[in-house]
């Protein structure tokens, strides 16, 4: 899913860039089209694995449980698909439609549902700890695909980094 929500926004800014363009370069093309389809790779690959951090400590500090790694890490993936289907079709749509965002904002509360079904199938909770234990692992993966898409897009832009010079 990381590598099509990737793929998707090299497409959409071959799109944008192409349509836009009144001199096409296509070297030029190709560099910011790497960098813009660099952003969701970093964001949702080391985004999971910080998810998943912050979720055992989470986990063994605010709850007083001890789950298995397998299991944290299935939640994570599988809650975590709802981004990666948001970015594929933020790939593709936003160079047409530029007001997908507010949409996206919107969808990603999906999470919260696929969390709380999540945490009662694979019984990491206790009953009268399924609210507080979904909002905070939905906060936390939201919040960690989102915390490194920013910090790689400002190393991006603040360094400058050309991929082909």
């Amino acid at each position: 899913m990381m590598m099509f929500a990737c793929f998707a926004n090299f497409i959409g800014s071959a799109i944008n860039s192409i349509s836009s363009a009144k001199d096409f370069n296509p070297l030029a093309w190709f560099n910011g089209a790497l960098g813009v389809c660099c952003v969701p790779f970093f964001a949702d690959f080391f985004g999971f694995f910080l998810a998943l951090w912050l979720l055992r400590k989470a986990d063994t500090g605010l709850f007083g449980h001890k789950s298995q790694n397998n299991e944290l890490s299935l939640l994570a993936g599988y809650s975590m698909v709802v981004v990666f289907v948001l970015q594929i079709i933020e790939g593709l749509i936003n160079p047409i439609f530029q007001d997908f965002m507010l949409l996206k904002y919107i969808l990603q509360f999906y999470i919260i549902y696929v969390v709380w079904e999540g945490v009662k199938v694979m019984h990491i909770a206790s009953a009268k700890r399924y609210l507080s234990y979904t909002v905070v692992t939905s906060f936390i993966i939201l919040v960690s695909v989102w915390f490194v898409g920013e910090m790689y897009t400002i190393a991006y832009t603040c360094l400058g980094v050309k991929i082909f010079k």
